[in-house]
């Protein structure tokens, strides 16, 4: 444990004497500047769409449910705000506030702290120029895992409070996506699993860490589900089976499967608006021959040859540009670091990159 305390963070003893307040303070600006600055725009969703759904009884499909109840009040008391856009943008500033706080109360970190901050300011503005739930999960359970993560190496997290406020902003990546969630698990898995090898206080500090995440896991799949009308819960079944027939074996196989259209009197429009719209026709697309659809493994037609490598291709084809960044990451990390961290980091950046692929071809 001491290599990895002074491999890893490198910190100052003791508590960090900086403002505490400052890297929030920086971080709020910081969004501030972009959106005022900038032409933001959403990625997949608005407030207007998340409203609608809220206002016809349903829940939005890509947040959690529990999250939904709370949007739902906020909009019924003041409904000119953009609640659901303040809140991808407050999760963003937390993020940022999260990673400012790591480097000031690092003293390797600071040495180096203006080409990393300008570089990491710079990938960040894209995400507050095209504003996404996904990237607001993501980047929000990251960096709270890597904040409690350096913290806890350099014994900084001896506090409850501190503790637990880490944990509700991991539990906050779960009620803005839930996927974006299971990202976070899967690319924090390791740090996990490190703190909870450990012994005494610190393991404690673990499920202290953990339990927020908990409580709203518990909360939205057995409370709240209980308090939402009867159209909904008809609704979500319906959902669940469209996206068991997506995966049937694979949408994109199935796009001109002509057998599968004369099976159920479609048209490839038809196909087309079921992998695209929520809400349709339930008379064409019903719950009942979904799954009948589902049951028939004579329909579906098999992955295409060559799949894996056209998808391999397709994710070069999107972020071979980014290797650099890669490169740098570990370039970073190695220079911070000890020669005996180098090879869990260098082995880290190599999980990481099988658990990106795997979504990519997944």
């Amino acid at each position: 444990m001491r290599t990895m305390q002074s491999g890893v963070l490198h910190s100052e003893s003791g508590p960090c004497r900086r403002p505490r307040c400052a890297p929030w303070l920086a971080a709020f600006l910081f969004v501030a500047g972009v959106v005022a600055l900038g032409h933001p725009s959403y990625q997949i969703s608005d407030d207007v769409g998340i409203l609608r759904n809220l206002e016809n009884g349903f829940e939005a499909p890509f947040i959690s449910m529990l999250l939904g109840k709370g949007l739902l009040f906020l909009y019924r008391i003041a409904p000119p705000i953009p609640w659901y856009g303040l809140l991808l943008y407050i999760a963003h500033a937390v993020s940022l506030g999260l990673f400012f706080s790591i480097f000031m109360c690092s003293s390797t970190a600071r040495r180096m702290a203006v080409p990393w901050v300008m570089l990491y300011l710079a990938i960040y503005a894209g995400f507050l120029l095209r504003i996404g739930f996904n990237a607001a999960s993501v980047m929000l359970g990251i960096n709270a895992l890597l904040a409690w993560m350096s913290w806890d190496v350099a014994g900084e997290v001896r506090r409850r409070r501190t503790v637990l406020g880490m944990g509700c902003m991991l539990a906050a990546s779960y009620l803005i996506r839930v996927d974006g969630f299971y990202l976070v698990l899967f690319l924090g898995l390791p740090v996990l699993l490190m703190g909870a090898a450990r012994r005494g206080g610190r393991r404690r500090g673990v499920f202290l860490f953990a339990a927020p995440v908990a409580v709203a896991i518990l909360l939205n799949t057995l409370v709240t589900p209980r308090f939402v009308p009867e159209p909904y819960c008809r609704y979500a079944e319906y959902n669940l089976a469209r996206g068991r027939f997506m995966d049937f074996p694979i949408a994109q196989a199935n796009t001109n499967n002509m057998e599968l259209m004369a099976a159920v009197n479609w048209s490839a429009n038809d196909y087309r608006a079921l992998t695209h719209w929520f809400f349709l026709d339930e008379d064409v697309y019903s719950r009942a021959r979904l799954q009948e659809i589902v049951g028939r493994s004579d329909l579906a037609r098999l992955t295409p040859p060559g799949y894996l490598g056209h998808t391999l291709e397709v994710f070069w084809g999107q972020y071979y540009r980014h290797v650099w960044l890669l490169a740098l990451a570990l370039l970073a990390a190695f220079r911070i670091s000890g020669r005996r961290m180098r090879g869990l980091e260098l082995a880290y950046a190599v999980y990481a990159l099988a658990i990106m692929i795997g979504i990519a071809l997944l």
